[in-house]
C-alpha cells in the first residue's frame, strides 16, 4: 500500500532529533481496553460509596470538558464554577442515595426527606435528575451529566469490578501507575465492557512515556481477559514543558490528513483501517466541505449513529456563519503578513473544533489556548506495540512543529499558500 509522504518531511534525522529533545514533551495516554467477558457474568454492585465517588469524579470531568447534548458550552467562554458545582453535586448525590437506601416506612415517615426533593407521583431519578426542574443553566448542565453518569455507574456497569480486573491482569502496570489514573466507562450495557484509564497528570518526557507503553503491552500480551478491538483507542495528549505560543494550523497542514479520497496520508501508515472511522476525521476536509455547502448532507448519512451525532452535537447555527465571516474578513488571509494570517486562522480553527462534534476530528485542538496541549485521536483497533511507539514519535514531531516557528518552515509555507488559495477559491 502506498502512503503519501513529502521527500523533505519527516526523515530519520527528524525522528532522531525528536528523540534527542524528548525531555521537552509532556505526554498523557488514554488507554481503552475491552473486557473478554459476558456482561451478564459481571457481579452486582455491592458498595454504593464507591459508586458515588465515580459518579462525582466523572461529572466533574464532564464539566471541565464542557459540551453537553442539550446545553451547549464552548470551553474558555462559558465557564462553570467548579467549587460551586462540587457542592451542588454532593447535595444531589446525598439526597439521591438517601432515597435509594431508605426503607419504605422510613421514607414515608420522614416528611423532610420526601417533600424536599421528591414528588409523591415521581420516581426520584426522574425528579431529582430532571434538568427541567432547575432554573439555573449551570445546574441544568450538571444534572444532565449526573443523570447519564448515575445510569452508567449505578445501574449498568460495575466499575470497581473492572478496575479490579485491571489490577489482576496488569499487576506491574497497575502498581506503578494506578494512583495517578482516572477511570471512565466507555462500553454499552449488555454488549461490551470498555474501560478507559488515563493519568490525571502528564508524564514527563518521551522516554518515560515509551517505558509506560512497553509496560502496558508487556502485560497485555500475557493475559486474555482484556483485548483491543475496533471500538477501543489510544488517545495521545502532548504538551511541552515551556511557555510557547502554539500554531495548530502548521501542525494540521504538515500532518496532511486531508483529501483521503485521493491518497492515503502517511499518518495512517499501519492503521489504514482507521481512515473512515467517524472519530478521526480531517479538520481541513471539514473546512472545505463547509465552504462548499456539503455539511448538511451528513444529516442524511446512512450510518444512524453518525447521523445522530451530527444532528445533536454540531452547532449548526454557528457553522452556517463561517463562509460569510471569511468573506467579510478575507483581508485577514494576507500572505504578506503571515503572523496576522496565522492568528486569524488559528482562532477560527479552535472555534471550528468545538462547533463541530468535539470527537469528530483525529486532532483535537479545543484546549490549546487554555492548557497548551493537543490530543491525537488516530490510534485505535487491535494496534501493535510497534505502531504505537512509532506514532508517538511522529505525533511529537507534529507537535514540535507547532511550537517552533523555524522547524519545517519551508514545507509549511508551501502548504499554507495552497491552503489560503483554496479557501479563497471557495469563497
Amino acid at each position: 500500500m502506498k502512503y503519501i509522504k513529502f521527500l523533505n518531511e519527516y526523515q530519520k534525522k527528524d525522528k532522531d532529533f525528536i528523540k534527542e529533545i524528548g525531555d521537552t514533551f509532556t505526554i498523557a495516554i488514554e488507554y481503552e481496553i475491552c473486557a473478554n467477558e459476558d456482561p451478564e457474568d459481571e457481579p452486582p454492585i455491592d458498595n454504593y460509596e464507591d459508586v458515588i465517588y465515580h459518579i462525582k469524579d466523572k461529572t466533574l470531568l464532564d464539566i471541565k470538558r464542557g459540551k453537553t447534548a442539550n446545553y451547549r458550552y464552548v470551553p474558555g467562554k462559558d465557564t462553570i464554577d467548579i467549587e460551586k458545582s462540587e457542592k451542588f453535586i454532593d447535595e444531589i448525590l446525598e439526597n439521591l442515595f438517601l432515597f435509594i437506601n431508605a426503607e419504605e416506612g422510613e421514607l414515608y415517615d420522614n416528611p423532610d426527606m420526601w417533600e424536599n426533593w421528591v414528588d409523591y407521583e415521581d420516581y426520584p431519578l426522574d425528579y431529582i435528575l430532571n434538568p427541567d426542574k432547575y432554573d439555573d443553566k449551570d445546574k441544568k448542565r450538571i444534572i444532565e451529566f449526573l443523570y447519564n453518569n448515575f445510569l452508567v455507574f449505578n445501574n449498568l456497569q460495575n466499575i470497581k469490578y473492572l478496575i479490579g480486573k485491571v489490577e489482576e491482569n496488569f499487576p506491574n502496570f497497575y502498581k506503578k501507575y494506578h494512583k495517578t489514573f482516572k477511570y471512565e466507562l466507555e462500553g454499552d450495557a449488555g454488549k461490551q465492557r470498555i474501560l478507559e484509564f488515563s493519568p490525571r497528570t502528564y508524564i514527563s518526557g518521551l522516554d518515560n512515556t515509551i517505558e509506560q507503553i512497553n509496560m502496558f503491552f508487556d502485560e497485555m500480551e500475557k493475559q486474555d481477559y482484556w483485548y483491543l478491538n475496533d471500538r477501543t483507542a489510544l488517545h495521545i495528549n502532548i504538551g511541552i514543558n515551556k511557555n510557547v505560543k502554539l500554531n495548530p494550523l502548521k501542525g494540521l497542514l504538515l500532518m496532511s490528513d486531508f483529501d483521503r479520497d485521493k491518497k492515503i496520508p502517511f499518518l495512517f501508515k499501519g492503521i489504514a483501517y482507521r481512515l473512515n472511522n467517524r472519530f478521526v476525521g480531517s479538520m481541513i476536509d471539514g473546512i472545505f466541505r463547509l465552504l462548499k455547502g456539503e455539511l448538511h448532507t451528513d444529516l442524511e448519512h446512512p450510518d444512524p449513529v453518525y447521523r445522530l451525532n451530527t444532528k445533536t452535537f454540531r452547532n449548526w447555527e454557528e457553522l452556517d456563519k463561517y463562509k460569510n465571516y471569511l468573506k467579510t474578513n478575507v483581508e485577514s488571509l494576507d500572505l504578506h503578513n503571515i503572523s496576522k494570517t496565522e492568528d486569524f486562522l488559528n482562532t477560527l480553527l479552535v472555534k471550528l473544533n468545538t462547533d463541530f462534534y468535539l470527537k469528530e476530528f483525529g486532532l483535537n485542538i479545543s484546549h490549546i489556548n487554555k492548557l497548551n496541549y493537543v490530543e491525537f485521536r488516530f490510534i485505535g483497533g487491535n494496534v501493535s506495540r510497534e505502531i504505537v511507539l512509532d506514532k508517538i514519535v511522529y505525533f511529537c514531531y507534529l507537535f514540535y512543529s507547532m511550537s517552533d516557528e523555524k522547524f519545517q518552515k519551508q514545507s509549511y509555507y508551501k502548504k499554507l499558500y495552497k491552503f489560503i488559495d483554496k479557501i479563497k477559491f471557495y469563497l
